[in-house]
């Protein structure tokens, strides 16, 4: 079992941060996983923070220190807990969607995201905190375009069954990506890719235009096509939606 030592704690301001602290303490072991009860300045991406309600929802940080890692492979480690929380959802019968990079979505609602933060050492990386944010059982939110498991289905969830829900769909996908079986977690990507060949709307330095989302690239880049049928491919703070 990967992930064997569960370390709770009542309040915390981002278990990201926390566990970056034990780490160049090294006080934290490969596989550890710290579970807040209440963060209170949790992280996402482009500095956003992360509201979340004390004691409602999944709020924790994965450390992972395997062998190194290609930088080149960095994002499968993002396919892989976006393709777990995809699973957990639809075990619970929530059918969601991953918003590239890495946000989970059902419909054009946000229910889930993930902020991974490397450790590089010699042009690979060593180390990675995964932080992942799942609303649960919070029903108020001051974001509109926000929704949560009780939200969608009315049902009241035991935050740590979740939790243990999700270890086990990850240990699997961390399988694939230990034997490099990266063609078949592209291929689960892909499937769970929110407007995956769809057309709609994205804005990026040129104005605003419509395309239709192609694929991911080896880099983790978004690749669109646009209506003249020209393929253009985006980093993570290049490119937003407009839906």
């Amino acid at each position: 079992m990967l992930f064997n030592k569960i370390i709770q704690i009542p309040v915390v301001e981002s278990t990201n941060n926390y566990v970056a602290n034990m780490m160049n303490n090294s006080q934290i072991a490969h596989g550890t996983v710290i579970l807040a009860e209440h963060q209170t300045n949790g992280k996402g991406q482009r500095e956003a923070k992360w509201e979340s309600e004390a004691n409602k929802n999944l709020t924790f940080s994965l450390f992972l220190k395997n062998e190194p890692i290609s930088i080149v492979n960095g994002f499968y480690l993002n396919k892989i807990i976006s393709i777990s929380l995809i699973n957990l959802l639809i075990s619970n019968r929530i059918f969601a969607k991953i918003k590239w990079p890495n946000d989970i979505y059902v419909l054009d609602k946000k229910i889930a995201g993930i902020l991974i933060e490397n450790n590089i050492k010699n042009e690979k990386i060593d180390s990675s905190i995964i932080g992942v944010g799942l609303n649960v059982n919070q029903f108020s939110f001051n974001i509109h375009k926000a929704t949560s498991m009780k939200k969608e289905k009315n049902i009241e969830y035991d935050l740590r069954d979740l939790l243990y829900l999700f270890l086990d769909e990850f240990q699997v996908n961390f399988s694939l990506f230990e034997s490099k079986n990266f063609k078949q977690i592209n291929e689960l990507y892909i499937q769970n890719l929110y407007l995956y060949n769809e057309w709609a709307i994205f804005q990026d330095k040129t104005g605003i235009w419509e395309g239709k989302i192609f694929g991911v690239d080896e880099f983790g880049c978004l690749q669109i096509e646009n209506r003249k049928g020209e393929m253009n491919t985006f980093l993570n703070k290049e490119i937003n939606f407009l839906f």
